[in-house]
């Protein structure tokens, strides 16, 4: 709504009243927005240092729509207006798999109290199940060599199918074929489980990836992250805004770093090759991190430009990450950073229980 994307901007040029009043305008006359409008409220009263406000506004937008955001700025304001915390803080531990949970395990977990770790070995996929008749065509299809053809009837056939039998099935034989897009969407239409995690979670060009992470001092797991909410592990892909492949490389970013890493880029299909694509996305990524110091940023910067996020850390002033990533005031880059941080906890989650359920190292956050 422009009234609230207003406040927010009175927000941020120092104005905390007219932002406060145009809240309270929405919230009195627009109540439809009032969920929108008090979430407003509440983070104008945490930016400002008015903790008690911030938390009482933060509690009751948790009592009433159950969300875990609101839930972990109530803590966060406690905490920072000296109250203890930790009550809150357990409750979101236990929220596994939710953002804020990892933002909690990742930042406040000495404060919640105890020994608390999300390590878990991940269950083996069961065996696969025997094909459908339905799909006794794919079987056909891949048995004769006609990859191309199979992966068409797979994706015909995933359109309308929804038993976990189904849908492991159909997950196996796309990664058979190399095809790694289709698992995740069609994993993430049931309930998780870790039988599925493979399929959500894919270690997709390991080969290249892990060489080029040792080589450019970046975790490897980070790159998989980034490039699973990129582009959901297809080399092909084409964004409209022109970015292209595994790691969704602008042109221009990819020329403005090829000398650095030796491609030879002669033009946009170089950039697609896949060995080309991780290698220049690593190499970005990695002075990403070196300039920024976290990951939150970093990851920021490799979806909205590195001058945007100078920008908002300069006129920001943020104390803590877990603000600068709640500020973010691009929507899209705000959920990128986020999905993208929350993919890079399932990856070392399960790299931790592979270690034999070592602490899960996080990184700079």
């Amino acid at each position: 709504m422009i009234l609230t994307a207003l406040a927010s901007d009175r927000r941020r040029d120092g104005d905390i009243r007219e932002a406060l009043n145009l809240y309270q305008t929405v919230i009195d006359k627009y109540p439809a927005e009032k969920e929108e409008a008090l979430w407003g409220m509440g983070w104008t009263f945490l930016r400002s240092g008015k903790y008690k406000k911030a938390s009482a506004i933060f509690s009751g937008l948790y009592k009433t729509y159950g969300d875990s955001k609101y839930l972990y700025w109530k803590a966060r304001s406690l905490q920072e207006d000296g109250e203890d915390a930790s009550v809150l803080y357990r409750t979101l531990l236990r929220k596994e798999r939710e953002f804020y949970s990892i933002l909690t395990y990742s930042l406040h977990k000495e404060s919640a109290g105890g020994n608390w770790k999300f390590v878990k070995a991940v269950t083996p996929a069961k065996e696969v199940p025997a094909a459908p008749q339905k799909m006794d065509r794919v079987e056909a299809l891949i048995g004769l060599g006609f990859s191309q053809e199979a992966l068409s009837e797979l994706i015909y056939v995933s359109k309308d199918v929804d038993s976990v039998d189904d849908i492991s099935y159909l997950c196996s034989k796309f990664q058979e074929l190399g095809n790694y897009r289709y698992p995740v969407r069609l994993a993430a239409r049931l309930p998780y489980t870790e039988e599925l995690h493979s399929y959500l979670y894919p270690r997709v060009h390991w080969d290249i990836i892990k060489p080029l992470s040792e080589q450019y001092h970046v975790d490897p797991l980070l790159v998989l992250s980034v490039m699973r909410e990129e582009s959901r592990f297809d080399p092909g892909a084409r964004s409209a805004a022109g970015a292209l492949g595994l790691m969704q490389l602008m042109p221009g970013t990819a020329h403005r770093f090829d000398s650095m890493v030796k491609v030879e880029l002669r033009n946009s299909h170089d950039i697609l090759e896949v060995e080309n694509n991780i290698r220049i996305g690593v190499y970005y990524l990695s002075h990403l991190i070196k300039e920024f110091g976290s990951y939150a940023y970093a990851v920021a910067a490799y979806n909205a430009g590195e001058d945007a996020v100078r920008q908002w850390i300069k006129k920001g002033q943020y104390g803590s990450v877990d603000q600068f990533i709640e500020d973010i005031p691009y929507r899209e880059t705000r959920n990128y950073v986020k999905k993208v941080l929350t993919s890079f906890f399932e990856y070392k989650r399960v790299a931790a229980a592979g270690d034999g359920g070592v602490e899960i190292p996080v990184g700079k956050l």
